[in-house]
């Protein structure tokens, strides 16, 4: 386990051949360290409740627009 190159990460939720859930927990095993905010067109209260308890920063439903992830980024940097 080494230190991560990306202090933050943004995923969707769907991805190919994978989840982004299991995306989230494979970096938040080798990288604890490395926020992750999990992106979604599909956006449930399940899969929101998923992803933070798989260690997700925030979770953000699209359409995504600047100002709803304006002030997540600053407030990443606290984070630790």
């Amino acid at each position: 386990m080494g230190e991560s190159p990306y202090d933050v990460l943004l995923t969707d939720f769907h991805l190919p051949g994978m989840s982004g859930v299991d995306l989230l927990k494979r970096v938040k095993m080798e990288h604890p360290d490395t926020i992750v905010i999990v992106i979604t067109a599909f956006g449930t209260v399940a899969s929101a409740v998923e992803a933070m308890k798989s260690g997700a920063y925030d979770y953000i439903t699209k359409p995504l627009h600047h100002q709803e992830l304006g002030p997540v980024l600053p407030a990443c940097r606290g984070a630790d």
